[in-house]
C-alpha cells in the first residue's frame, strides 16, 4: 500500500523538501514497472492457468521489496510535508489503508462465493484458507494477519499479506518520528514487540525508503551515481552466487517455513 506524491509539487530543493513533477513521474513509472512484475509473478500460479508468464516468477518477491522502499520514501515525504503530527498521520494512514482494505475484503468474499459455485474443485487446494472465515477476515481488517509467526490469509486473497506489514511499518515510523525522549523509546519497543520478528525483518527494507528521502535532498549527484552503480553490481552478484536461496534456507531454519 503506497501513497502517491502529488503531481503538482514544486521543484525539488533541499530547503523545502518537495519532490518535483519530474521526480514524481519517475516514482510512478517505477511503481508501474514493479506492479507489472508482481502481476506476472501471480499470473504464474497454477490456479491462474500455469506457467504462461514465467519471466515474472524470479523477480516477484524483489518487486515487493521495491514497493516497500517506495512506500517508506513516500511516507517520509508525507510525514514531513502533509501529515506532520501523530493524530493527523494516523488519520491519513488509516483512511488510505481502509480505502483499499474494505473493497479488497468485499471483492474477495464475492469472488470466492462465485468461485465455490463455478469451480468448487479449486477450493480444495492448499492455497485456499477457508476455515474460521469470520476470524480470518477480522484479523485482516485489524492488521493482525501477520503478527509474529501468524500468516492469516483472507480466504483466497494471498497478496493481502503485505498490508499487515505496511500498517506496522507506519506505526513504528510514527513512534520514532513524532515522539521524543523515553516516550519514543518505550512506545517504539512496545509496538515492535507486538509486530514480531517477521515484520521487523522486513522493516529495514521499508526504512531504506525513509533514509533515501531524508538523505537524497542533500546528497551530491556523484555520490548518488556511485550508490546506483554499487546497487546494480551488488544485485547482479546477489543472484549470480545464489544468495536468495541461501538466505531463504537460513530463515526457514530460524523461523520455519511460511
Amino acid at each position: 500500500m503506497i501513497d502517491s506524491p502529488s503531481n503538482s509539487l514544486d521543484s525539488p530543493g533541499p530547503s523545502d523538501g518537495s519532490l518535483g513533477d519530474g521526480f514524481s513521474v519517475c516514482l510512478d513509472a517505477l511503481r508501474f514497472m514493479t506492479a507489472i512484475a508482481v502481476v506476472l509473478y501471480h499470473a504464474r500460479y497454477l490456479e491462474f492457468g500455469g506457467q504462461v508468464f514465467g519471466v515474472g516468477y524470479r523477480y516477484g518477491w524483489d518487486a515487493v521489496k521495491v514497493f516497500f522502499v517506495l512506500s517508506g520514501f513516500v511516507i517520509a515525504y508525507v510525514a514531513e510535508t502533509k501529515s506532520n503530527s501523530l493524530p493527523l498521520f494516523f488519520r491519513d494512514r488509516l483512511s488510505r489503508l481502509y480505502s483499499v482494505v474494505v473493497p479488497a475484503i468485499l471483492v474477495t468474499c464475492i469472488a470466492d462465493s462465485l468461485g465455490h459455485l463455478l469451480a468448487p474443485e479449486m477450493y480444495t487446494e492448499k492455497f485456499f484458507s477457508g476455515e474460521w472465515p469470520i476470524a480470518r477476515l477480522a484479523a485482516n481488517l485489524t492488521f493482525a494477519n501477520q503478527l509474529w509467526f501468524a500468516n492469516i490469509r483472507p480466504l483466497s486473497n494471498a497478496p493481502f499479506w503485505s498490508l499487515g506489514y505496511e500498517f506496522w511499518f507506519y506505526a513504528i515510523f510514527a513512534c520514532t518520528t513524532f515522539l521524543s525522549g523515553w516516550n519514543r523509546i518505550a512506545t517504539t519497543l512496545i509496538v515492535a514487540v507486538i509486530a514480531g520478528p517477521k515484520i521487523l525483518l522486513l522493516f529495514p527494507v521499508w526504512w531504506m525508503g525513509v533514509w533515501s528521502f531524508r538523505t537524497g535532498r542533500t546528497m551530491q549527484r556523484k555520490t548518488g551515481l556511485l550508490l546506483l552503480i554499487w546497487t546494480i553490481t551488488f544485485g547482479w552478484v546477489y543472484y549470480q552466487v545464489g544468495l536468495p536461496k541461501y538466505i531463504q534456507a537460513c530463515t526457514e531454519v530460524l523461523l520455519g517455513q511460511s
